[in-house]
C-alpha cells in the first residue's frame, strides 16, 4: 500500500497542490506545467514528478497538453499529509504545526526545502538587514534540524519569517512551498 513517507518532499508539495486547485475534485483538471512553474520547477522536472505521482497512482493525466487530475489514491494520500478534503481530514495530520515535534517525513521536507532556499540566497536582492534576518533564521531553523526533537513552534515561527522575507523580495516559487508547508 503507498504511503506519504513513500513520496519525496517534492512529490508531496505537487500532490498538494494538485488538490488545492483542483479542490479535491477526481473529474476538475489542471496543468502539471503550471504547477511545476509555480513551485519553481522546469518543465522537465514537473513532467517527471507528475509521471512518478501517476505511477504511484495518485494522478491521472487528462490531456497530451499536460492536464492532470488526482485519483482516490492521490486524495488518500494528501489527507494522509493533512489537507480537508470534504470533510475527510486525517485525525494524526502532518500539517507542521499539528505536533509538539518534528516527524521525520516533515523534517525530510523542511531540510530540502532549505537548502533550495540556501542555493538561491544569495542571488536574492536584499538589503542589508534582511540578509541579517534571513541568516538568523536559516540557523535558527539548522539547529532546531540538528536536534533529536526538533520544536515546530520554533519552526513555524522561523518558516514564516522566511516566507515574508522572501515574498518581500519577490521569490514566489520558495514563497508557494513554504505557504503549502505551513498550511
Amino acid at each position: 500500500m503507498m504511503t506519504s513517507d513513500t513520496l519525496s518532499s517534492d512529490e508531496k508539495t505537487f500532490l498538494m497542490e494538485t488538490v488545492r486547485r483542483t479542490k479535491g475534485d477526481c473529474k476538475t483538471q489542471a496543468s502539471m506545467y503550471d504547477i511545476g512553474n509555480d513551485l519553481g520547477m522546469d518543465k522537465a522536472d514537473a513532467s517527471g514528478i507528475a509521471e512518478a505521482l501517476m505511477g504511484y497512482g495518485c494522478l491521472e493525466i487528462r490531456t497530451l497538453s499536460g492536464g492532470i487530475a488526482v485519483t482516490e489514491a492521490g486524495l488518500d494520500l494528501a489527507v494522509e499529509l493533512g489537507a480537508e478534503i470534504g470533510g475527510r481530514k486525517r485525525d494524526d495530520s502532518r500539517a507542521l504545526n499539528d505536533r509538539p515535534v518534528l516527524d521525520e517525513a516533515m523534517r525530510a521536507a523542511v531540510e530540502t526545502l532549505m537548502t533550495d532556499i540556501k542555493s538561491m540566497a544569495g542571488g536574492l536582492n536584499l538589503d542589508y538587514d534582511a540578509i541579517d534576518e534571513l541568516t538568523a533564521d536559516l540557523r535558527t531553523v539548522d539547529a532546531q534540524l540538528m536536534s533529536p526533537k526538533p520544536k515546530t513552534s520554533i519552526l513555524a515561527a522561523c518558516l514564516n519569517s522566511i516566507r515574508n522575507t522572501l515574498k518581500a523580495s519577490g521569490v514566489e516559487p520558495i514563497e508557494k512551498r513554504l505557504e503549502i508547508l505551513l498550511r
